[in-house]
């Protein structure tokens, strides 16, 4: 323990030593990289995480997002996923056989879809394909099926607006809505709708649980804190 706190103080002193040279501005920050979301394997041997990597080639000033893998002494690390598009919010499935993920790969709008790939790699399996961008999602109980959350895509008039221009921003009004879908974690990519109404699906959880599915609502326009749903999975 004294170690972890001498390593955290060493830390810490480092950090100060590089602000106090620098600015921190968003221009000293893309040189570095950084850690994202985090998920334990159900045994406790894996963690997986994002690492962002700074992307500074010619034009470019972005960050490059993938997942690693990491075992719990810290002696294995690989990276799991790959490609010239990021992959992001890791959760292993409730087996800790595979590991689900979100991505824009493979898509011209790169809206965010589900995919599924072996902790042991290989090639990612895509689980939704949705017009809209999946917000969250959360693996079932036993691990058949997977929750998600995505707000409402445009429907053909909207679609039609935007294109002649006429999309103009209306002050309270025109709410886009986030609701609660579910889809089989067997790549058949048929997704069915939940939830419907004038409210926001929040947080999921999901394999924590063996009753259902618990999903956080805001009701519209307010409270803040909505109630809790439970929805069989």
């Amino acid at each position: 323990m004294k170690n972890y706190f001498r390593l955290f103080l060493f830390s810490l002193l480092l950090v100060s030593t590089v602000i106090a040279g620098n600015k921190w501005t968003p221009e000293f920050m893309i040189h570095y990289q950084r850690l994202g979301a985090t998920d334990i394997s159900p045994d406790g041997n894996w963690v997986a995480y994002e690492l962002s990597i700074p992307q500074m080639e010619g034009e470019k000033s972005e960050f490059l997002t993938h997942i690693w893998l990491v075992s719990q002494d810290g002696k294995t690390q690989f990276q799991l996923t790959r490609g010239d598009v990021s992959s992001s919010s890791p959760q292993f499935s409730p087996d800790g056989k595979s590991l689900g993920f979100l991505s824009g790969r493979n898509n011209e709008k790169k809206k965010r879809q589900i995919y599924s790939i072996s902790v042991n790699g290989g090639e990612a399996i895509k689980l939704t394909d949705e017009e809209g961008s999946v917000n969250r999602f959360s693996w079932s109980p036993h691990g058949s099926s997977i929750a998600f959350t995505m707000t409402d895509p445009d429907n053909e008039k909207e679609k039609a607006k935007k294109k002649e221009k006429r999309d103009w921003k209306v002050v309270d009004g025109g709410y886009k809505f986030s609701h609660l879908h579910m889809v089989k974690a067997d790549g058949e990519k048929e997704s069915r709708r939940l939830t419907k109404g004038a409210f926001n699906g929040g947080s999921l959880i999901g394999r924590q649980m063996g009753i259902g599915l618990l999903l956080i609502i805001q009701k519209f326009p307010v409270p803040m804190h909505g109630p809790l749903a439970i929805y069989p999975s």
